[in-house]
């Protein structure tokens, strides 16, 4: 399909104009998506893991063990 001089000017123009348009548009409605799904996922993530923050951690891990009998450790590997 060829155009006219004159209308084939416009049609350039109008497409540098929408191809400007929308990168401008996609960075704006991508930012707000981005902000609002991360941000519900966020509030979610906090109310679900609220309780645990509360919850009294232990004062040690360290579990103390007796072995079975002193044969089975001397040769530990």
């Amino acid at each position: 399909m060829t155009l006219p001089f004159p209308l084939r000017q416009l049609f350039r123009g109008w497409m540098a104009f929408s191809h400007i348009l929308g990168m401008i548009m996609s960075t704006i409605i991508l930012t707000i998506l981005w902000i609002v799904g991360f941000g519900i996922y966020a509030v979610i993530l906090k109310i679900v893991t609220l309780p645990a923050r509360f919850r009294k951690s232990p004062d040690s891990y360290w579990i103390v063990s007796k072995p079975a009998n002193t044969a089975e450790m001397h040769y530990p590997f």
